[in-house]
Parts: C-alpha cells; sequence; structure tokens
C-alpha cells in the first residue's frame, strides 16, 4: 500500500525520458558552454530532482543561453552583469511576469555557481 504512495513521485523512467530528450535538443545546437549545461542537467538528475524541476532548468539556462548567443557572447567567461540586467530586460519585453523571470534567475545563477567552483 505504501509503495504504491511513491510510485508516481520516483517516476524515475519519466525524468531519465525528459533528460534524454533535453539533452538531444542540446545536442542539435551549438550556444556557448553546451558540454558544462549536459553535465549539470546529470548532475541534477543523479540528485534525483523532479521531472518539472529539469524542464525548468532548462527553459531558464536555455533561453539564457540563446540569449548570450545572440548578443555574440561565445564563452561564459565573458559575462558581466550588463549581460545579465540585459536578459532580465529581454525577458520583461517579452511580456513575463517578475516570479518567472525571478525563477529563470535562480536557474541561471546556479549554473553559473557550478561552473565557478
Amino acid at each position: 500500500m505504501e509503495q504504491d504512495f511513491f510510485v508516481g513521485y520516483h517516476n524515475f523512467a519519466g525524468k531519465q525520458r525528459i533528460l534524454t530528450r533535453i539533452l538531444g535538443k542540446l545536442r542539435e545546437s551549438d550556444l556557448p558552454s553546451i558540454p558544462s549545461f549536459k553535465i549539470y542537467l546529470q548532475a541534477l538528475h543523479r540528485r534525483d530532482v523532479s521531472a518539472c524541476t529539469l524542464r525548468t532548468v532548462f527553459t531558464g539556462v536555455h533561453g539564457f543561453l540563446v540569449f548570450l548567443q545572440k548578443r555574440g557572447k561565445i564563452s561564459l567567461s565573458s559575462l558581466t552583469v550588463d549581460d545579465l540586467e540585459a536578459f532580465v530586460e529581454s525577458e520583461q519585453d517579452r511580456g513575463l511576469k517578475a516570479l518567472s523571470i525571478r525563477g529563470r534567475l535562480h536557474s541561471v545563477y546556479a549554473f553559473l555557481l557550478t561552473l565557478a567552483t
């Protein structure tokens, strides 16, 4: 009985399917720091985050990397505070709410902190 309760929560096959789909999308792109992003996503998967968290992190960081590519940044080592501010402005211009932008920034900061260590 108790095992039935946790079946949906620990849907390992579903999480693996989502991770595989995300990594496939990244394989097709030529964004900066894709190898580091793949390693970060796999580390999150090993830490057993939910499928929703994997999707949310992918959306936030992938959007940020696309934004950087459009700005001509080929490496995250040349990242500045102005880039982060411009990313926030572009998300506001797209009509995203403050809470959505905050979530995306949280994903980006966590990714950048992992790169810094």
